[in-house]
């Protein structure tokens, strides 16, 4: 019912404004005139989210070792966690930083369970995120769907290269320059392939940060 009276809504209006290219091809896709659509990206604040020094310590994370990190709702399946846990398994020298709610997540117990509790670090949720971005090596976010992800933009404002997956949208602004973009994003071995090329590579995580 609600897509039914959103599309009777695009009918009626002179100008729908996407967030992505994505969600352009979406709106095409159910027959709004591609003329009636434009695309504005969503925006990120320069002076929170930008590239600087930051200390590991005092935000509880490890030191001495490559580290991912991972932003997001942690309850639902949506953004692709146990992919990454799963994938993180054939990596072993990656620390993985998880910021998200815990409270009804069945994702600390998989950790567990996969034998990582040593190396993936469930920080909760937090409100300096853009510390800790940076303070992590890479970011990793292959959700499985997303309209324009504002944490990935986020993430490479604050200096950091990207492992995602086309269906995180707004990935057309990544490029193979600034990271690695997966044709699908539940593909545990390819996403595992992509972490290690990064992990043990600081002058790769450099170079694609300053991109």
């Amino acid at each position: 019912l609600n897509a039914r009276l959103e599309k009777g809504d695009f009918g009626r209006t002179k100008v729908v404004v996407a967030v992505s290219e994505q969600i352009r091809n979406e709106l095409v896709e159910i027959d709004v005139p591609s003329e009636r659509v434009s695309v504005i990206k969503n925006g990120v604040d320069l002076q929170e989210f930008h590239p600087g020094p930051a200390d590991r310590r005092e935000l509880g994370l490890p030191e001495g070792v490559p580290l991912a990190l991972f932003v997001g709702d942690i309850r639902t399946a949506r953004k692709n966690l146990d992919t990454v846990l799963n994938s993180s398994v054939g990596v072993p020298g990656l620390h993985l930083a998880v910021v998200g709610s815990t409270a009804g997540s069945p994702y600390p117990q998989m950790a567990r369970q996969l034998g990582l509790s040593a190396r993936v670090h469930f920080l909760g949720y937090r409100r300096d995120v853009s510390q800790l971005m940076r303070a992590a090596d890479l970011f990793v976010f292959p959700s499985r769907y997303e309209a324009c992800s504002l944490v990935l933009l986020e993430a490479m404002a604050s200096g950091l290269p990207v492992v995602t997956a086309v269906t995180a949208g707004a990935t057309d602004l990544v490029g193979a320059e600034c990271g690695i973009i997966l044709d699908d994003p539940n593909e545990v071995d390819t996403l595992a392939g992509a972490l290690e090329r990064l992990a043990p590579h600081p002058e790769s995580r450099k170079k694609m940060g300053q991109a």
